[in-house]
């Protein structure tokens, strides 16, 4: 049993492994990882802000200057495009997070950081308690050699995903709804170097397709669960096959799309995408909301406080968001 005082700042519980650098160095036969994130200009800047941002390798990273949101069963559509102003403007860039785990990882500098130390360990209910009183925090864990490390700290900061373990712990209700479907990912090669991203609305979900770096794509499919059971199924060809009708096939019982076809109409024909490098995945999609995200000395950020729909990228943004507000209260 360890039961020692520290006078450490930080301490990091998590059960991720130390990404190896080279994982996220470019070269033109490198292919993208599955999990992209679609970087607001607000969490562009807040990652500037502390130096995180300047670490990035900018070959690996897509600036986003036009979106086109359109429809299967009509003829709309809304077309948004920086390049149309003189300024330097952007709409968002497309970033793997993986990229970023690594780079925060090399500016913590695990083990050599006196004032962050890492406790790489995964919670589990019966592997930690949680008490309380006005001024303090104790947190119990027994970790993977079944030492138990006892903490006493002022605040909790619990940002440990949509069914996280501390929420638990602290009966935190929750309130919100599965959306049952499931979003399914995968990356391909396509025909053009691209910076616009698309999405379309189909009459059963909803279809994303993010330029990355190069002529790399990625894409997510947010379908009822047995439509993406069916789709993880089919082999590649067939499968670029069914992503390539999504995003060209006309608009169903809708003559009007032929509109598109006009210049001043601003509509940009998608890219036609060539070759699937890799295996889909597919994740449960839910909403849900934590009722009080602050517990005494405890606080959720992220996905433990707020699980939102992938459609436009914002849940990363949001849990950006989150540590930036949390951070400059702690300083006030």
């Amino acid at each position: 049993m360890l039961n020692q005082e520290t006078n450490l700042n930080i301490i990091l519980i998590d059960n991720e492994k130390k990404i190896e650098p080279s994982k996220f160095q470019y070269s033109p036969e490198r292919i993208p990882d599955l999990r992209v994130v679609s970087m607001t200009p607000s969490s562009t800047d807040y990652f500037k802000s502390f130096g995180l941002w300047q670490k990035l390798d900018h070959k690996l990273i897509k600036k986003i200057t036009g979106m086109q949101i359109y429809e299967s069963s009509g003829s709309s559509h809304v077309h948004l495009d920086c390049k149309q102003n003189s300024l330097d403007e952007y709409l968002n860039h497309n970033i793997e997070i993986g990229h970023m785990t690594e780079r925060l990882q090399t500016m913590i500098n695990f083990p050599n950081n006196e004032n962050v130390k890492l406790l790489n360990t995964t919670l589990t209910m019966d592997k930690f308690t949680i008490d309380q009183n006005e001024n303090y925090a104790y947190l119990n864990i027994t970790d993977n050699d079944n030492d138990i490390l006892k903490i006493r700290t002022k605040l909790i900061i619990a940002s440990d995903g949509g069914n996280s373990q501390i929420r638990n712990k602290l009966k935190l209700g929750t309130f919100g709804y599965s959306y049952h479907e499931t979003g399914l990912v995968s990356t391909f090669r396509g025909n053009v170097v691209g910076s616009t991203s698309y999405q379309r609305f189909l009459h059963n979900g909803i279809f994303a397709l993010l330029p990355m770096y190069d002529d790399y794509y990625s894409i997510v499919c947010s379908m009822p669960k047995n439509i993406n059971e069916n789709l993880v199924k089919l082999d590649s060809e067939s499968f670029v096959n069914f992503v390539n009708k999504v995003l060209h096939n006309p608009s169903e019982n809708d003559f009007s799309h032929l509109d598109r076809l006009d210049s001043s109409n601003n509509f940009s024909q998608p890219p036609v995408l060539l070759k699937e490098l890799c295996q889909r995945r597919t994740f449960p999609l839910q909403c849900q909301y934590v009722s009080n995200c602050v517990s005494n000395n405890v606080v959720l950020i992220g996905d433990a406080a707020h699980v939102v729909h992938p459609m436009a990228g914002q849940g990363l943004n949001l849990g950006i968001g989150d540590a930036k507000v949390l951070g400059d209260t702690i300083i006030e």
